[in-house]
């Protein structure tokens, strides 16, 4: 692992022999997201790397790798720290979500997972994720009950969920870590757009605040 003066952390499978990429990858996702388990069947020639930098109160993790399958389940969940919420976006291609109910995520589109809940994420091509790791007591001061949310693809050519997955596409730790703009800055552009997504689903106006 990497970290550079702009407090990028990274991870590349560069770094180790051939023959221990998959489980070094499957370690850079279990610390810069929640423990998992990863499988594929490329192997040793598993090339891939992960960056991660926090923004504010919140976690931007950005990861281009071939093919692969995630798990989490109970043991997963037992050897976590606390709960978090995901919001993955992948810019490679379409991929499959088993996480309360299965759904094809199109490319570019994005969702919501509850870290207190299994799931399984089967990215079956190329992999250009943005992940954004949400801690519960910061997204609950945006969406009191996330549980509205959860699970449902955010989709691109939706009316909010344009404007959360367009903003999304923009970010990466190179770029906000050169930003002239505070962290919270995009923190809370993240939280208002979540709120107005969420809102949006439940048919009624957001809070005009956090928390409010």
């Amino acid at each position: 692992m990497v970290t550079d003066s702009h407090a990028i952390q990274r991870w590349s499978t560069t770094d180790v022999d051939a023959t221990q990429r998959l489980d070094y990858y499957a370690d850079a996702v279990s610390s810069a997201v929640d423990p998992m388990r990863v499988h594929s069947r490329v192997g040793a020639t598993f090339d891939a790397w992960v960056d991660s930098i926090e923004v504010g109160p919140v976690s931007l993790v950005h990861g281009v790798s071939p093919a692969h399958t995630c798990f989490r389940d109970s043991r997963d969940i037992a050897r976590s720290t606390g709960r978090h919420f995901h919001l993955i976006l992948n810019n490679g291609s379409p991929w499959k979500v088993s996480h309360l109910g299965d759904h094809l995520v199109r490319q570019g589109d994005a969702i919501l997972l509850d870290s207190a809940r299994p799931y399984r994420l089967d990215f079956m091509q190329s992999i250009d994720n943005v992940h954004l790791k949400l801690s519960e007591a910061w997204l609950k001061q945006w969406i009191p009950d996330p549980a509205g949310i959860v699970g449902t693809p955010i989709l691109s050519d939706g009316k909010w969920g344009g404007a959360l997955t367009a903003f999304m596409r923009q970010l990466s730790p190179e770029f906000v870590s050169q930003s002239p703009l505070p962290p919270q800055v995009f923190a809370d552009h993240i939280g208002a757009l979540l709120a107005l997504q969420a809102y949006a689903l439940e048919g009624r106006a957001p809070p005009s605040s956090p928390g409010g």
